[in-house]
């Protein structure tokens, strides 16, 4: 009889050891989808069998402009697929972890699955050269029953934040277009089926009004912050700007440089994109993230986002030379090109001034701290090669005005880049009628590079100036002292 009881004493101190460490898990640890109130979905491409369908998908991700979260096997998570998944990285897709060898867990002992998840974080630091927390996993097959759960605590004691299942997996477009509701979390699979399947379905998507994140967006995990990666190293030691002088008295200086090159004109090679904050700038905070200026005093800020159609920014540049007044660009980096390179310097040459878009005009929120670091480091370096000399983008706008909480963990990677202002708006509207009814003293406007905009801006300007508003520059408006630039080669 004792030898019963005791038996029965062990198994249930056993089942009470096992419910505690379930209960020390987070809440909701184990996903099938996110918020249903938010019109956000997460596409996941599980195995990463056949590389050159994890690129076609890749490729279908960067074409549409949206990212995915990868779970990858990591015996498939090769060195010489390192470039690849730099690039998937580096345009704000996510990996997750799916295991060693794609194994059904129960197949396992608890410590065979800790090597399961250990052996793939392993890998993945070993090809990427940098450690990249694989902070999601999804279960082989999907399957979680009651004797997965044991899993759990091993799991989340190697770093894992959230397992994620789906509520969505059809690999017919039309049926899958059906099945998706708000925080539907999508499965597919690196094979060609399912990469056609996608290719019909994302237009669907996107047309439905669906914003596509990763699933850590989804589920409000907070960005990620990893080292800058081996892939895209930058010279250990680069000096913050400053103006140079050499003996080349036929330089035409820029109207920002033209009294500091009166003594000694300068023609200096194109300074290197700064990689660390200049000692003397002041932490960026909170209140460095504005919506206007000063509201006692009749001046306002035109800003033009995008920048992306040449054309449209030709007659909005030539309205403000028409009506003598400066404006504030900001602009994507990949956009801004070697082609575009004399308007930009007749934009500058009329005093107007460039701020930094981010690199690919996505949600920063969708990256992780060291993606972010490459959206802002990207758009200033195109900036700096296609001027050909250092101009600090010291104002930077965060793609569709997007600042929540989460942003805020930017701020340090921005002032790292020598941004001094974060510029949101206090006016968007197309009609011009309602825009004026808006402006106040201090307004930032905010436009863009469309047939429309231009069209609104034509007739608001005058609005604006016979109204009694001075227009100026954000710089201008914010108080920011004059930029010091480079002299520009001829």
């Amino acid at each position: 009889m004792k030898p019963i009881i005791r038996l029965l004493t062990l198994i249930c101190c056993l089942l009470l050891c096992a419910s505690t460490a379930l209960a020390a898990l987070p809440e909701n640890y184990v996903v099938y989808y996110g918020d249903r109130t938010v019109k956000k979905i997460a596409i996941t491409v599980d195995d990463g069998w056949e590389m050159d369908k994890v690129r076609m998908i890749h490729e279908l991700s960067v074409q549409y402009d949206f990212p995915i979260t990868w779970f990858m096997v990591g015996t498939l998570i090769k060195p010489e697929d390192k470039e690849l998944w730099d690039e998937i990285i580096a345009h704000g897709s996510e990996i997750g972890n799916h295991t060693w060898k794609h194994s059904r867990l129960l197949k396992f002992s608890l410590e065979n699955g800790r090597v399961q998840v250990c052996k793939t974080q392993e890998r993945i630091d070993e090809v990427l050269g940098y450690h990249y927390p694989l902070r999601l996993l999804r279960p082989p097959y999907g399957e979680f029953k009651n004797k997965e759960k044991n899993f759990l605590p091993v799991f989340h004691r190697y770093g894992v934040e959230k397992v994620v299942l789906w509520d969505v997996s059809q690999t017919d477009p039309y049926q899958a277009i059906k099945d998706v509701q708000n925080g539907s979390i999508l499965l597919y699979h690196a094979r060609q089926g399912d990469y056609e399947c996608l290719k019909i379905l994302i237009p669907m998507l996107l047309e439905e009004g669906y914003q596509l994140v990763t699933v850590s967006e989804l589920l409000g995990l907070e960005p990620m912050v990893l080292p800058v990666p081996t892939a895209t190293p930058r010279p250990a030691s680069t000096p913050a700007p400053v103006q140079t002088t050499a003996a080349a008295p036929e330089a035409t200086a820029t109207p920002a440089s033209a009294a500091a090159s009166a003594a000694a004109s300068a023609t200096p090679a194109p300074t290197a994109t700064p990689t660390a904050t200049p000692a003397d700038q002041t932490k960026l905070t909170a209140n460095d993230v504005v919506k206007h200026g000063d509201r006692s005093r009749p001046r306002i800020a035109i800003t033009i986002e995008d920048c992306s159609d040449p054309a449209v920014l030709q007659q909005i540049h030539t309205l403000s030379v028409d009506h003598g007044f400066p404006l504030t660009y900001f602009v994507i980096g990949e956009k801004f090109t070697q082609q575009d390179k004399p308007l930009w310097e007749d934009i500058l040459a009329h005093g107007s001034e460039i701020g930094n878009h981010t690199w690919k005009h996505s949600v920063l929120t969708r990256y992780s701290l060291n993606n972010g670091d490459i959206q802002i480091r990207k758009t200033q370096e195109r900036v700096d090669e296609v001027l050909g000399y250092h101009y600090p983008l010291r104002l930077v706008r965060p793609p569709h005005g997007s600042y929540r909480s989460a942003d805020k963990n930017f701020l340090p990677v921005f002032q790292k880049y020598g941004v001094q202002k974060v510029i949101l708006w206090d006016v968007d509207e197309l009609d011009p009628d309602k825009a004026f009814a808006q402006v106040q003293n201090g307004s930032i406007i905010v436009y863009r590079t469309t047939g429309k905009d231009y069209a609104a801006l034509t007739v608001l300007v005058p609005m604006l100036l016979d109204a009694g508003y001075e227009l100026v520059t954000v710089s201008d408006l914010l108080e920011l002292p004059p930029l010091e630039l480079a002299t520009p080669a001829p």
